[in-house]
């Protein structure tokens, strides 16, 4: 419970590294790895009179409600659902219970919030259970990634450094006391005025505030500032702690000038007193690609001009492999509601426009235009193919047919058909 002590909001991640999250229907749950977004923000809520159980509410302003809908069929376990009951009854309340750095969060029935896997339909689905296989003990676990804090003297009060906006999807919906019930059956919904009224202390560490930076360390104005709590002295340390928070590898923690806006990456030590930090978390495509370095990697690109198809290719997949923009030549284009279609989009995007500066004109001419990076490759290639079969047509006629004149000296004669036949190596 001491996980949600000083949580106004927090993203729960499950075993499979994918986030709770509310779907737009205002009404199912699933998992989704884009925990940046607001449906992945779940408030907290302490019921009345009993410190060891929780209410998480939704950005559309529904509570996550263990329901008694069937799950899917050949599974076990209940729905996990988005409700505004008339009452707040127990159908709606977690009890918090703590193992290690996670928590499960068990029914008053005594099942546990299980984020399930495997394929599907079950895959992403979210039910309450009681797990019975040990594969599956372990996705009742969830890590507790604390995104507001509630108000206190203690936690500084800041607006955001970059000015980006932090809205929720709605306003939330705000339950009236004549819903709540006397009953002890059933739990009156608190108002947040008792927050101000008992704030939890603060414990040992600093507060470090964050965005996720993408491959060009360019920060989504609709990604919402995150926040853990830190207690060590060394960026090694903090590196390595942010990597557990976001589910992220090999990345670099910089902080952001505010004299050009430029990011640099952050000294051996941090600033004493545990002071309150503002840093930027950037991925390991990302740290080393400056503008310098970008124009280095472009010119490593030679142009096409219809005999280094190979070696254009193959230095053409090397530098956006690089740069992080090969994702459109790996999967195909997604729908666009789902969460990775702007990462494919920008990937096709600047891929379209380095293949083709990357071309000579007299052959691209040639190659029917494409709006996916792709299949445009593919016109390229069958295009330079078509075009070997001619020249390598053309030679072969050459040196079928070709005979020396008696004119000509032999030794330049000799050399013309040394030149032809270098030709002729290149295309086969």
């Amino acid at each position: 419970m001491e996980l949600f002590q000083k949580a106004k909001a927090v993203r729960l991640q499950s075993h499979h590294y994918k986030y709770l999250t509310a779907l737009e229907d205002k009404e199912s749950v699933t998992q989704d790895r884009n925990g940046a977004s607001q449906n992945a923000k779940w408030t907290v809520e302490f019921v009345e009179k009993n410190d060891n159980v929780i209410r998480l509410k939704s950005c559309y302003g529904k509570y996550l409600t263990a329901s008694n809908q069937s799950s899917l069929l050949g599974m076990t376990g209940r729905k996990v659902l988005q409700t505004l009951p008339n009452r707040l009854d127990s159908s709606i309340e977690w009890e918090p219970i703590r193992e290690g750095n996670q928590v499960k969060l068990r029914t008053r029935y005594g099942q546990f919030l299980r984020g399930n896997g495997g394929i599907l339909p079950w895959k992403n689905t979210v039910t309450h259970d009681i797990p019975y296989q040990t594969a599956t003990k372990d996705w009742v676990l969830w890590d507790v990634h604390v995104v507001e804090i509630l108000v206190d003297s203690s936690v500084p009060k800041r607006s955001s450094p970059l000015g980006l906006p932090s809205d929720s999807c709605v306003s939330e919906s705000r339950s009236s006391s004549a819903n709540s019930s006397e009953s002890s059956n059933f739990s009156r919904h608190e108002s947040s005025d008792s927050f101000a009224s008992s704030p939890p202390k603060l414990g040992h560490g600093r507060f470090i505030f964050y965005y996720i930076a993408d491959e060009f360390g360019e920060i989504d104005e609709e990604m919402e500032e995150l926040c853990i709590t830190f207690d060590g002295n060394t960026v090694e340390e903090l590196t390595k702690t942010l990597e557990d928070a976001t589910g992220l590898e090999e990345i670099t923690v910089c902080t952001k000038s505010p004299l050009n806006g430029k990011l640099y990456p952050l000294s051996l030590q941090l600033p004493p007193n545990n002071t309150t930090m503002n840093v930027i978390v950037l991925l390991s495509s990302s740290k080393a690609i400056t503008p310098d370095s970008l124009s280095h990697l472009l010119s490593s690109i030679p142009e096409l001009n219809g005999s280094n198809f190979s070696e254009w290719k193959e230095q053409l997949q090397t530098t956006l492999g690089y740069l992080g923009l090969d994702l459109c030549f790996r999967i195909d284009e997604p729908l666009e509601e789902c969460s990775n279609y702007a990462t494919w989009e920008h990937s096709n995007r600047l891929s379209l426009m380095i293949m083709k500066n990357k071309i000579a004109k007299n052959i691209s001419k040639s190659i029917p235009n494409s709006t996916r990076a792709r299949e445009f490759l593919a016109s390229v290639e069958r295009q330079v193919k078509a075009t070997d079969k001619t020249l390598i047509g053309t030679l072969m006629e050459i040196f079928t047919t070709k005979k020396y004149n008696g004119i000509s000296g032999v030794l330049s004669t000799l050399w013309r058909w040394l030149i032809w036949q270098n030709n002729l190596n290149q295309w086969i």
